[in-house]
């Protein structure tokens, strides 16, 4: 988690400020990630079973396929760390995790070995194997949904502040 300076903070600071790129870069990946892979993946499904049998496109899926694993080839390359951000598990990995097994279960497969394990070492984590003890697979699909709502809720509320 990111954490900000106290509102009575009103100087730009060097600690302030680094929370505050900080912050953007965060913002920034996640949005990366719900266009490059997460919007990908929606229209597949689309594609699949969400639009009428009319509308569908089938021929499209190979296109998207190439450019899912164009954009998880780059993503990796440019990943400096054991995650997206650093050595934190933060929000973009969540969401990004969260694509990759979607992708999977979608019959997207990447050829990525770094994703690959990417996506297994932020599943074999304490906290998700303890989730996933605990609630269905449709409830943990849900939180994602949920945070991803949140996340569209706190950016819109910064841009206010």
């Amino acid at each position: 988690m990111i954490r900000r300076p106290p509102r009575s903070t009103l100087d730009r600071s060097s600690a302030a400020s680094d929370v505050y790129k900080r912050q953007a870069y965060q913002d920034a990946m996640v949005f990366r990630i719900i266009d490059e892979v997460d919007m990908i993946l929606w229209l597949a499904a689309r594609h699949s079973f969400i639009l009428p049998e009319e509308r569908r496109v089938s021929a499209i899926k190979p296109s998207l396929k190439w450019e899912f694993e164009r954009n998880i080839d780059r993503i990796m390359s440019e990943k400096e760390s054991k995650f997206l951000m650093g050595d934190e598990f933060m929000l973009p990995d969540i969401i990004l995790a969260h694509c990759g097994s979607w992708a999977r279960s979608a019959k997207f497969p990447s050829e990525n070995k770094l994703f690959n394990d990417y996506i297994n070492m932020c599943y074999d984590r304490p906290a998700v194997r303890k989730l996933t003890k605990r609630t269905s697979t449709t409830a943990f699909n849900t939180c994602i949904g949920v945070i991803k709502n949140k996340l569209f809720s706190h950016n819109i509320f910064l841009q206010a502040v």
